[in-house]
């Protein structure tokens, strides 16, 4: 069967403002008529020629947030939230509907995002712990691309180290041609979202104030003009939606907000005053991310340039009663994974397939046409994001989370398929569910459904064993 199909529904009918690209269409009308778009390009044997076809390589621009949950974009299904720039670029692109945070929590992921690794391949399992990365040890995106020619930058919230560094660090990840992080000097994260400042360089700090977002959207700018003509690979880390839960103002007009049913009653109104500050950074990302694809448009890189939005985890927000990241339920897990290239990934497709954040890595060198690096934890799925026949597909993803709240250490272990989730303890099975037929996850089926436990639970264990994790 086919894993890419055209979207045809219009799931966000509560949109305000006009999406950054307008043309008189309702996205209804927009899907049907990108649905009917195919990729275009030819399909050869060699696809490091391939991408090549227009004399240059393709331009990387990955766009990724802090805690941002799939469920709330109107693409994946949220009619509250007004997010036209995000709805608009779903329809151009494709729509991953099963990404997910292998560790749900900050640290781990930004590294595993970098280098295609799960946390027992990098020490690295919690936030505090990005001192124990081995900075040169490892295959890293800003190297790999710049070893085979892009400059590459980095923008935003950082958090996998220090970062009072000069070029050429090997703390800097291979990100040497342009620096404008957020972040302690320490490496801890840093969420203060109108009056901040971002590190340039050793010991060069510029100030700035305004909604945070907005200003990295100006960088990038910078970024891109400067680099308009050469190969790039510039990653962009906005800090919202994670707390502190101010919105700009223009944004914070989601007061009455209703929460998904698997809130408890008596949280459902502290849940709906923190998803109505959470949905209005949202929208504040939408805005500027909507700013940033009419400046790629302007500068004319938008055809030559592979485009991703996406986060490092989600947030619970007092659904099942608990708050933050690390927890084995879909707002935790689940992000959003959206990605457009113009000709090429065809548009208005979703995919089903269960994807992750060590796959990032390994499938955007993929579709750069750049040597995937081996051993990774990760696999590279440029082929089916491609549409090319005989891509591989995977069954599962694999979870580990080796401490939080919910279950301290060792922590949680299972997996994510396209339908359902499992996770054990090291006691063993704790929670099944079907997302298809139980989207909020509200009914445990670990005693109702043994064989899908047993089944389950033996691809728990046997993911554990290959990639080497252990309780």
């Amino acid at each position: 069967m086919n894993p890419v199909r055209n979207s045809n529904s219009s799931k966000n009918k509560n949109m305000r403002k006009e999406p950054y690209i307008s043309n008189g269409m309702n996205r209804r009308d927009f899907l049907k008529r990108c649905g009917a778009v195919a990729a275009g390009g030819f399909v050869l044997s060699n696809r490091a020629f391939e991408v090549r076809l227009g004399a240059k390589y393709p331009n990387v621009l990955f766009v990724f947030s802090d805690a941002h949950r799939a469920r709330t974009l109107g693409c994946y299904g949220d009619e509250q939230m007004m997010s036209p720039n995000f709805d608009k670029f779903a329809g151009e692109g494709m729509q991953f509907n099963n990404c997910v945070s292998n560790a749900p929590l900050c640290v781990p992921m930004r590294i595993s995002n970098m280098t295609g690794l799960l946390g027992c391949k990098t020490g690295v399992y919690l936030n505090g712990h990005a001192d124990r990365f081995d900075y040169g040890k490892h295959k890293i995106v800003g190297r790999t691309f710049k070893e085979a020619g892009y400059v590459c930058g980095y923008i935003g919230k950082w958090h996998m180290g220090y970062v009072n560094t000069v070029p050429g660090d090997p703390r800097r990840f291979g990100f040497d041609d342009f620096w404008r992080v957020t972040g302690n000097e320490n490496g801890t994260g840093n969420h203060e979202y109108f009056d901040w400042s971002v590190w340039t360089g050793k010991d060069s700090q510029l100030q700035r104030t305004g909604f945070r977002p907005d200003g990295m959207v100006e960088f990038a700018e910078e970024f891109l003009t400067i680099n308009k003509d050469k190969r790039f690979c510039l990653y962009l880390a906005f800090g919202p939606p994670h707390g502190p839960l101010t919105p700009d103002a223009k944004n914070d007009h989601y007061q009455g907000y209703v929460p998904p049913p698997n809130v408890p009653e008596e949280s459902r109104e502290t849940a709906s005053d923190k998803l109505a500050r959470y949905a209005g950074l949202i929208e504040g990302l939408d805005d500027a991310f909507g700013n940033l694809m009419n400046i790629l448009k302007k500068l004319g890189l938008e055809k030559d340039t592979i485009v991703v939005y996406t986060s490092d985890h989600g947030s619970m927000q007092k659904s099942h009663n608990l708050g933050a990241k690390s927890k084995p339920y879909d707002e935790s897990l689940r992000v959003p994974f959206l990605i457009r290239w113009p000709g090429r990934i065809k548009a208005g497709a979703e995919i089903d397939m269960p994807f992750s954040v060590v796959d990032f890595f390994p499938t955007m060198a993929g579709l750069a046409g750049l040597e995937v690096p081996k051993n990774l934890s990760g696999k590279d799925f440029s082929d089916l994001i491609l549409g090319r026949d005989g891509a591989q597909q995977q069954e599962a993803v694999y979870l580990t989370m080796h401490s939080s709240d919910v279950v301290p250490a060792p922590g949680w272990r299972g997996i994510k398929t396209s339908r359902y989730t499992y996770v054990r303890t090291v006691n063993g099975p704790w929670l099944l569910f079907d997302d298809t037929n139980d989207p909020y996850q509200m009914n445990n089926l670990v005693q109702t459904e043994p064989a899908l436990v047993a089944k389950f639970d033996d691809m728990t264990i046997a993911l554990m064993q290959k990639h080497g994790d252990h309780w």
